[in-house]
C-alpha cells in the first residue's frame, strides 16, 4: 500500500484513501515440507520467517507454543515477504514457512502440507488491537 500511495504522491494526482475501522490480522499458515505432518515433526527444523523482529516470528511462537514446541525447539531463517518465504520452502532450504495467501494456497496445491493456522484457533479479534473489544473502549462504549 505505501508504494501505491508514493507513486500517486510522485504523480501529483489526487489522493483518495478508503478504509473503515475494523482491522484485521493476515491469514497466516504454518506450511512444511511433505515429511513433515504435525508440529511436534517440526522439532529440530528450519522455520522461515519474515524478520527477526517481524510479526510472523510471533505469530510462529503463539502457534507452536500451545502445541509443545519451545522457542528452542526450532530455527528461525529469514526471508522477508511470503513469496521469498515461499520460494525458500520450494527450493528445500528450509522445513517450513509462515505464508499467507496466495503463497499458502499454492504451496497447498503443489503438495506441501498446511499443519496450522492462526486464525482464527490463536488469533481472534478480541487479541488484537483492531478487534472489537479494544474498538468499543476507544469509543467509550466500555470493554467487556
Amino acid at each position: 500500500m505505501n508504494d501505491v500511495i508514493q507513486i500517486v504522491e510522485m504523480s501529483g494526482a489526487p489522493l483518495i484513501v478508503v478504509s473503515n475501522d475494523v482491522v484485521t490480522a493476515l491469514s497466516y499458515g504454518m506450511l512444511t515440507k511433505p515429511s513433515i505432518k504435525t508440529w511436534a515433526d517440526l522439532k529440530g527444523k528450519t522455520i522461515m520467517v519474515g524478520g527477526p523482529k517481524d510479526n510472523t516470528v510471533y505469530y510462529t511462537r503463539v502457534m507452536a507454543r500451545p502445541n509443545g514446541l519451545k522457542d528452542t525447539d526450532y530455527v528461525f531463517h529469514i526471508a522477508g515477504a511470503s513469496g521469498a518465504r515461499f520460494a525458500a520452502l520450494k527450493s528445500g532450504a528450509v522445513d517450513a514457512a509462515m505464508l499467507t495467501d496466495p503463497f499458502d494456497s499454492q504451496a497447498e496445491l503443489e503438495g506441501y502440507n498446511r499443519i496450522d493456522d492462526l486464525r482464527p484457533k490463536y488469533l481472534k479479534a478480541e487479541n488484537y488491537a483492531g478487534g472489537r473489544r479494544h474498538r468499543d473502549k476507544r469509543l467509550g462504549r466500555g470493554a467487556p
